[in-house]
This record gives C-alpha cells, sequence and structure tokens, in this order.
C-alpha cells in the first residue's frame, strides 16, 4: 500500500521540477532577445568553450556599410550626386541623399547641394554599400588666398558689370563687379580705360566659382622694365 502512494508522489515532484526548470529558462532566453550566455544558465558554471558556442546578440551595424573619406575638387555636381577629381587624377562619384549634412564656410554652417559647384575643393565623409558610395557629410575646403591681389592693364572695362585684365602672367582675367566696389582714387575714375594699368581686388568666396571685384585700384603707369604681353583670347580663374 505505502508502495502505492509512493509512485505517484514521485511523478508528481518529477512533473513540478520539468515545469519550473522550462519557465526558468525561457524566461532567461525571452529576456535575451533568443541568445544566452552561460552565465545566465541556471546552476551552469560558464566555462571559455560554452561561451564560444554561444551566438551573441545580432550585430546592428553590419549593414551600415563602409566608412570611406573622400578629399577633392568637384568636376560636376547635380541634386543626386557629385563628381570629385581626386590629387591621383582619378575621380569618384558620390550619391547624395536627404540626410547629407553639407557645410559652406560662410554661409552660416549650412547649404544645400545646389551650391556645390564645379572647382570647389571638399571634404567627404562616405560610407560604401554594395559598391555605390553615398555621402553623409560635406564640407566645402575654403581655399587660399582668402583675398587676392591681381595686377595687369585692362583690356575691357563695362562700369557696374565687369573689368577684364591681362595679368603679368599674360592671360586675362575677368572679374564681376561687386555692387559695393571702390575705385581709388575716386579723381582717376576717368581713367578706367582699356590701357589703364590697375590692381584689382577680388576677395575668395567659395560659395561661387566667380570672381567677384571689391576693389580696384588705379596705377599712374606701368612701372619701368614691366612688361606685359596680353592674350585677350585666354580665360582662366586666377
Amino acid at each position: 500500500m505505502k508502495k502505492r502512494m509512493l509512485v505517484p508522489g514521485l511523478i508528481l515532484v518529477v512533473g513540478l521540477f520539468v515545469v519550473t526548470t522550462s519557465q526558468v529558462f525561457g524566461s532567461a532566453y525571452a529576456a535575451n532577445d533568443g541568445a544566452l550566455s552561460a552565465g545566465e544558465l541556471p546552476g551552469v558554471k560558464p566555462t571559455q568553450k560554452m561561451n564560444d558556442h554561444i551566438p551573441g546578440p545580432p550585430d546592428k551595424n553590419k549593414d551600415k556599410g563602409k566608412p570611406v573619406n573622400i578629399k577633392g575638387t568637384i568636376s560636376s555636381a547635380d541634386a543626386a550626386s557629385l563628381t570629385i577629381n581626386l590629387d591621383d587624377g582619378s575621380s569618384v562619384t558620390v550619391m547624395i541623399s536627404a540626410d547629407t549634412r553639407i557645410s559652406i564656410p560662410g554661409t552660416g554652417g549650412a547649404g544645400g547641394a545646389g551650391s556645390l559647384l564645379p572647382g570647389l575643393q571638399v571634404g567627404v565623409q562616405a560610407v560604401e554599400k554594395d559598391g555605390v558610395l553615398t555621402a553623409r557629410s560635406i564640407h566645402v575646403i575654403p581655399g587660399k588666398p582668402v583675398q587676392s591681389h591681381n595686377i595687369g592693364l585692362v583690356t575691357d572695362y563695362q562700369p557696374d558689370v565687369s573689368i577684364s585684365i591681362a595679368a603679368r602672367d599674360g592671360q586675362t582675367y575677368t572679374f564681376l563687379l561687386s555692387p559695393d566696389i571702390k575705385i581709388l582714387p575716386a579723381e582717376h575714375l576717368s581713367l578706367l580705360v582699356a590701357g589703364a594699368y590697375v590692381t584689382v581686388i577680388s576677395p575668395r568666396d567659395v560659395t561661387t566659382t566667380d570672381n567677384i571685384a571689391t576693389g580696384i585700384v588705379i596705377h599712374p603707369a606701368v612701372p619701368p622694365g614691366q612688361k606685359i604681353t596680353p592674350q585677350p583670347t585666354l580665360q582662366a580663374t586666377p
């Protein structure tokens, strides 16, 4: 009689132990997104071998792409991409997304893709995924010098519009006139015609590739010993 009562009791104890153990393992498994370390297994002492075979949490960064830094000069650009010429003579195309940050000094920091003009030097932080480069940030690098002085003979002057000069290197440069341009000395303004010897002051503006003249100094004559051979058909950027 005692044996008959003892068997059901043992079965009940074993059943309770199995249910309790399953609940503990299940709670630990769910709390760790389906992955358990040896230290989280109840009653199990962790070993290095055990930890090596237990998968960790999924890598959330594996699909973000490979970081790539690029520095060069813009050769072409539109709202979706820009092509950059590198120092080694090669070029690379970088995609522009809605999340791309564009920084342009002198414009309050931020800018749009429309401000990325050919000829500007830029630094780009991008990510490469499936062979495609996408820009995370684009920073326009200011050129040096900040302000240039261009000396030469006037080949064409259009008041309030532009001035062209044949510089000492023989090349001809054209400058748009700033609305606030200063012409010195003011009493020599009538001498500002083709053939006049002048210095054109032009600050470098990273937001445009145009040459903007903010000041013109009219000199009495070409200094002795200085020779300028104009080439009016050649247009170049100083």
